[in-house]
């Protein structure tokens, strides 16, 4: 990503993704393993919608949603 719209949506993106690794993690560790699994689904979306927008982000063009 050589824009800086695009590095700022990466590193937000990174940013959400590591806290909800953390967030799984204390629901495993409260033996709560299926609030787990669910952050860790929830975490892997806010992963593929995050790093996507950064892609739209990056190239310049807007989503349909932001427009």
């Amino acid at each position: 990503m050589k824009s800086p719209r695009g590095r700022l949506g990466v590193a937000v993106t990174l940013f959400l993704f590591v806290g909800f690794l953390v967030w799984a993690g204390y629901y495993f560790a409260k033996d709560h393993f299926w609030y787990g699994i669910a952050a860790i689904v929830f975490d892997l979306y806010v992963l593929w919608e995050g790093l996507s927008l950064a892609r739209r982000f990056a190239k310049g063009t807007k989503p349909k949603s932001v427009a």
